[in-house]
C-alpha cells in the first residue's frame, strides 16, 4: 500500500474497531490499547509484512492480545473473513471469541497470558533460521506487558541467537490496566533494548510515514525493535490518555464523536 492507502487503512481499522465496541456495549471492550495501535497494525499489515495464507508468509504475533479492536478489523479488511464475524468476538460461541489460534484466518496466536506471544515469536524466529526459511517474524507488545520477566528472557535469547529475522514492536502508550507505566514499573525501554544489542527505532506511533521508515531501516545481523510512542484511547476524546480506557464500554455519544473525528480526517 502507498502512504495514502495506509492512512485510509488505519482509519478503517479504527472505524470498524469503534463499531465493534458500540455493538458490544454495554459490555466492556479493550478500547484503549486497540485505538493506540491502529496505525502500527495498519503499517505492519499493509506495508512491512508479507501477509498471505502461504507457508512462506511472514508470521505476525500480536502478543498484546487485547488489541482485538484493531487486529481483527485489519484481518477483515485484508479479506480473511467477512465483516459480520467481527461482531462475534464478544458473543458466547462466536467465531472469533477468545481470540482463537486460526492461521487460516490470519490469527497465528491465541492470545494467552501477557509475555507469552513474544516468547513464541522468538521461538519461531529461531526455527526459521535453523531451517533456512526466509520469512520474517513480527511481534507487537504493550509497554505494560514489558513488566513480565518472560519478555526480557525472550529478548535476551533474541540477542544470543542474532535473530535478524525478528522485529519487535512496543506500543508505548504509557498506561496499563491499573495506572501509568512510570508509576507501576518505570523503565527506559529503549536503553534496555540497546543494551540487548537490538537495532532500536523510536517513533511517533501515529505517524505512518515514520513507522514505514522504522520498519524499512537496516539492522544487519541484529534483531530490530520499534518503540512506537502512542496515545491510549486515541480518537475517542473522553478516553485519550485515560487509564479507564483499557477495558470500558463506550456510549453512543463517544461513538458519534469519534466517527466525526474520523470523517474530518477523511476530508483533510
Amino acid at each position: 500500500m502507498n502512504l495514502h492507502e495506509l492512512k485510509n487503512f488505519a482509519r478503517e481499522i479504527r472505524r470498524l474497531g469503534l463499531k465493534m465496541a458500540i455493538k458490544a456495549a454495554p459490555q466492556a471492550s479493550h478500547l484503549g490499547g486497540s485505538m493506540s495501535c491502529a496505525e502500527i497494525i495498519a503499517t505492519l499489515y499493509g506495508h512491512a509484512a508479507n501477509v498471505s495464507k502461504s507457508s512462506t508468509r511472514d508470521r505476525i504475533i500480536i502478543s498484546k492480545a487485547h488489541a482485538i479492536l484493531a487486529h481483527l478489523p485489519a484481518l477483515h479488511l485484508l479479506g480473511f473473513f467477512p465483516e459480520e464475524w467481527l461482531y462475534t468476538a464478544y458473543e458466547d460461541g462466536g467465531v472469533l471469541v477468545c481470540r482463537p489460534r486460526k492461521p487460516e484466518l490470519g490469527l497465528e496466536f491465541s492470545g494467552g497470558s501477557l509475555g507469552m506471544g513474544v516468547c513464541l515469536a522468538v521461538g519461531m524466529a529461531i526455527t526459521a533460521k535453523h531451517d533456512r526459511m526466509t520469512h520474517r517474524v513480527y511481534t507487537l507488545l504493550g509497554d505494560g506487558e514489558c513488566n513480565e520477566g518472560s519478555v526480557w528472557e525472550a529478548l535476551t535469547a533474541a540477542k544470543k541467537f542474532a535473530l535478524d529475522n525478528l522485529t519487535v514492536i512496543i506500543d508505548r502508550n504509557g498506561l496499563q490496566y491499573d495506572g501509568f507505566t512510570d508509576d507501576i514499573m518505570p523503565m527506559n525501554i529503549e536503553a534496555i533494548l540497546h543494551a540487548l544489542d537490538f537495532t532500536v527505532e523510536s517513533v511517533n506511533g501515529h505517524d505512518i510515514e515514520a513507522l514505514c521508515a522504522a520498519f524499512d531501516s537496516a539492522h544487519d545481523g541484529k534483531p530490530k525493535a520499534i518503540v512506537a510512542h502512542t496515545i491510549k484511547g486515541k480518537g475517542v476524546s473522553r478516553f485519550e490518555n485515560n487509564v479507564d480506557s483499557h477495558h470500558t464500554a463506550i456510549t453512543q455519544a463517544d461513538y458519534d464523536e469519534a466517527l466525526a473525528r474520523l470523517e474530518a480526517e477523511d476530508n483533510d
